[in-house]
């Protein structure tokens, strides 16, 4: 019997895909890791690194003074960090392998969490987007903290998801996985409301929430019983819970210099770049984003005009018109998109609390409405509204908060990368699932057997994969040297061969960084800025 190729991808489609997702983001993890330990990239734009590093210095048991700089960085990262520092692997590569290895965490977790919603081959496309994203590779494996928060949030949204929809222990990895993202990096808060929406959406009466009220709750337990070495950390290195003071400027209206403008369009500006290396790449993932909202508004306009005619919908223990029903929503989302001009205008967690009450009434009169056209016979069925929500909320929640920020940086948009990447694929869902690219397909041997019948859809997907495959690698191998860990290197060694008391000495340094860190070999030289140098020691 012959062996038929497509039928045992077909039978096997699932362990092929998850396994192919695997080896590719295993090849790319190991990639950024030695291409980054090889090369020095640790110039001006990679300037936060020293301070994860000198932090890391602090849980590996070196004593040194001006720990005091750091007191406000996340600790989980620089904990990890420490624990390879321990072991003798004293350098910039011991971070880059922890930031690597979330790197292909994210990559596999974002794959499983699109599966929930598309099969295998969007699923595969939207990880293979979320991997190639310049934001993520220029700065995947580079120690940026944001790479490990988003990818344990990534982790954290497919558990709630997983508990709520399948399997209730998938609480006790959900609210766990949250602090560890939270202590990555503390804008990872931010995926707690998600969560919550989420389980409120889908858990959405007294009586369903009876179900999973227990294994709720010893979710939560678990997830205070990892809060509690924070406190710790806290208490006995006595630093004060530098949550409050972030929190204190992230929630409060930012005074800025008289004539400085919020530019408020900086992340849609600098999409492309943030998107892939190869800016034609990313104007087409952009393009394909704008296609996907019209299709979303058509499909709104014809969702509503057949359920016109339903006269009422039962809402807050009553029934109300759906002629109502449709001004709310109207109103909600006019209201939706106001909440973007307030960023910086008002505090940050106003304009949030905001976005969510306003999302959460919004869900829940469309899925009112969803409930009605769901049942009328003849129609395609609409059923992953949820999913798709908590998909713009995501990318929308951190665009008003990142865009309220004066400073801007497109490493930054790696924190709404997933939700928007989502976005992304489902418009690529909904264009091949317009009615003249549906049932498109090609008959390969011409015998009209659906064996060998193959969709356009999947062969414009195999494309754009292998496409954005190739572009991965293209951005892996841009050459990112800088002078500037260089030069530092060569400041230190003269510092270390030719001056022998740090007293009275100072430094200026180029770079608006409060600290510099250089190592060679074992040896470790801490610079504060416009301090003396005066903190020399060995492992």
């Amino acid at each position: 019997m012959k062996f038929n190729l497509i039928k045992y991808f077909r039978r096997n489609e699932d362990k092929i895909s998850f396994y192919f997702i695997v080896c590719l983001f295993a090849v790319f993890a190991f990639l950024l890791i030695f291409v980054n330990s090889k090369g020095n990239i640790l110039g001006k734009s990679f300037g936060d690194v020293y301070s994860y590093l000198i932090a890391a210095l602090r849980f590996s048991g070196v004593s040194i003074d001006g720990y005091q700089q750091v007191n406000n960085l996340a600790p989980f990262i620089p904990f990890l960090t420490s624990l390879l520092f321990r072991l003798g692997f004293v350098g910039s590569s011991s971070i880059f392998f922890i930031t690597g290895v979330f790197y292909f965490l994210g990559g596999v977790f974002f794959y499983k969490l699109l599966r929930l919603r598309f099969n295998n081959l969007y699923s595969i496309f939207g990880a293979v987007l979320y991997g190639s994203c310049t934001v993520n590779l220029i700065w995947q494996a580079t120690a940026i903290v944001d790479i490990p928060a988003v990818a344990l949030s990534i982790i954290a949204i497919y558990s709630i998801m997983m508990a709520v929809d399948k399997n209730q222990k998938y609480f006790y990895i959900a609210f766990p996985v949250f602090v560890l993202a939270f202590l990555s990096k503390y804008s990872a808060a931010l995926i707690l409301p998600i969560m919550i929406l989420y389980y409120i959406l889908r858990v959405f009466s007294w009586q369903k929430f009876k179900i999973y009220k227990k294994n709720t709750l010893i979710g939560l337990i678990l997830g205070i019983i990892c809060f509690i070495p924070y406190i710790l950390y806290l208490a006995i290195y006595k630093i004060d819970f530098s949550l409050y003071y972030q929190l204190n400027s992230i929630f409060t209206i930012h005074k800025y210099p008289l004539g400085t403008v919020n530019d408020l369009g900086f992340y849609f500006v600098n999409l492309f770049s943030c998107l892939n290396h190869i800016e034609i790449l990313g104007l087409f993932l952009y393009m394909v984003f704008i296609i996907g909202c019209i299709l979303v508004l058509y499909r709104t306009r014809r969702i509503l005009k057949v359920t016109y005619n339903q006269q009422c919908i039962k809402f807050l223990n009553r029934f109300v018109p759906l002629s109502i029903i449709y001004k709310l929503l109207l109103i909600e989302i006019i209201l939706l998109f106001g909440i973007f001009l307030t960023a910086g205008r008002i505090p940050i967690v106003i304009s949030e609390v905001l976005l969510f009450l306003i999302v959460y009434v919004m869900s829940v009169l469309s899925n009112k409405v969803l409930g009605k056209f769901n049942k009328i016979p003849h129609k395609p069925k609409y059923r992953f509204y949820n999913y798709d929500i908590i998909m713009f909320t995501w990318s929308y929640a951190y665009l008003i908060m990142l865009s309220a920020h004066f400073v801007k940086s497109t490493s930054y948009f790696s924190s709404m990368a997933p939700g928007f990447i989502g976005l992304v694929v489902f418009s690529i869902y909904l264009i091949f699932k317009t009615d003249k690219l549906r049932d498109k397909s090609l008959d390969l041997k011409e015998n009209k057997r659906q064996d060998y019948n193959i969709k356009v859809s999947t062969i414009a997907s195999l494309v754009l994969i292998c496409i954005f495959i190739l572009s991965s690698f293209y951005c892996i191998s841009v050459d990112r040297q800088d002078n500037f860990q260089t030069d530092g290197d060569e400041i230190v060694d003269f510092i270390k061969n030719n001056i022998t008391h740090f007293d009275n000495l100072s430094l200026q340094q180029e770079n608006g960084s409060s600290s510099n860190y250089s190592y060679y070999q074992n040896d470790i030289m801490y610079i504060n800025y416009l301090q003396p140098i005066k903190y020399f020691c060995k492992f």
